[in-house]
Parts: C-alpha cells; structure tokens; sequence
C-alpha cells in the first residue's frame, strides 16, 4: 500500500483501492498487526501481498486485535435500519472500539476473550440507540508461533 493511495479510517483500517486498468498490485501493509477485514486472515506489518483484480471483495485490512461495528446497508442513517449493527472480532478483540461524533460519543464496544462475550457501553449522547444484533469472531487469535513462515510474514 504506497502512502500515495493509502486510506486510513480512524486509524483502525486501511483501505487498498484498486483502479481502472489494474490487473494487480502491491499491497505492502503499514507496521503493526493487520487484518483482512473479510476473512480475518492476520498479517504483519510490512507484509508484501499481492492482489488481483479477481479478488472479489475490496481489498480492507483491519488493525490489531479489534472489535469493529457494521452496519447493514440502509436508505439512509436515519433509517432503523443503520441503529442495527454486528460487531466484527478479530484476533483476540483486545482492542475497544470507541465511538466518535455527536451520536457516538462514549459508545465503546469490546471483547472480553475470557468469557467469549461482547460488551456495550451506550453512548451518552445517541438520540436514538444503537441495538448490537450480533457478535461475529472472524479469523482467530492468532500468535506467531501457530503460522507456518512465509515470506509475507503471516500471523
């Protein structure tokens, strides 16, 4: 991922686009540990990959062991249906998602690995709550010495 076309959600994501006319391209992954935000696959940071324009989903990489919220698609965020959301768990999900923003602020969602359960704090300030419908593990906790060697460095 060259600096250049690097997309950065709040520092938890890193989006790698592909452009018209590419058949492929260098994803090289920023320091830290990423993971493949369909898949939950783990790598680390610095990681060469390469990918195809047949890869059937955008190419999305999530950072550390988080918990991530999404919803589903919706005509618009005062639809109902974008107070619904599941929570990804990637890794271990010892990283917290705090919310942001005037309907988020003090939303925190996190994983608890001991008991394999969510936890929700509410926002303070949502008009309107959000309801988690789901909490989704994908991929699993995952420490170097579980992954075969690569040359991509793989978790």
């Amino acid at each position: 991922m060259h600096r250049r076309d690097l997309i950065k959600a709040a520092g938890m994501a890193a989006l790698a686009p592909m452009f018209a006319g590419e058949k492929s391209r260098t994803v090289v992954l920023p320091p830290g540990k990423w993971h493949d935000f369909w898949s939950g696959r783990a790598w680390q940071g610095g990681s060469t990959l390469e990918v195809d324009d047949t890869f059937a989903e955008i190419p999305l990489y999530v950072r550390g062991d988080a918990a991530v919220p999404w919803a589903a698609p919706a005509a618009s965020t005062s639809d109902a249906a974008a107070r619904v959301l599941r929570v990804r768990v990637y890794g271990s999900g010892a990283t917290a998602w705090q919310g942001r923003g005037p309907d988020l602020e003090g939303l925190v969602l996190s994983w608890d690995s001991a008991s394999q359960k969510g936890t929700v704090k509410p926002s303070r300030s949502a008009a309107r709550p959000y309801r988690i419908d789901a909490w989704e593990r994908i991929g699993k906790a995952q420490t170097a010495s579980d992954a075969p060697p690569t040359r991509s460095n793989q978790l």
